[in-house]
């Protein structure tokens, strides 16, 4: 009898939510959880209730599946993967949050 291994699900996070990282967590997310981090507020709303990111990325209906969050801890809690989507110049600035 062959047995299958059972898996734990994953979970994908995407740290950043500009063109690069809202586009890669909306492809993400038909396949796997995904949740993105953003600053702003604005940004976090218009994912969750709009599904769009009308600051990155006007007029481009986003997966209805992602979730994105303000809270960094909360993006990553239970990720599998954690995918870095802000610019590098702003990570050596310090400008996420502790």
């Amino acid at each position: 009898m062959c047995r299958l291994a059972t898996v734990a699900p994953m979970k994908y996070a995407v740290i950043g939510a500009g063109s690069w990282g809202t586009t890669v967590a909306s492809m993400a997310a038909p396949f796997v959880p995904t949740t993105i981090w953003a600053r702003s507020e604005e940004v976090v709303t218009g994912i969750n209730k709009k599904h769009r990111n009308k600051r990155y990325l006007k007029g481009l209906d986003l997966s209805p599946e992602l979730a994105a969050t303000g809270d960094l801890r909360d993006a990553v809690d239970g990720a599998s993967v954690i995918i870095m989507g802000v610019p590098l110049a702003r990570v050596q600035r310090g400008a996420l949050p502790p």
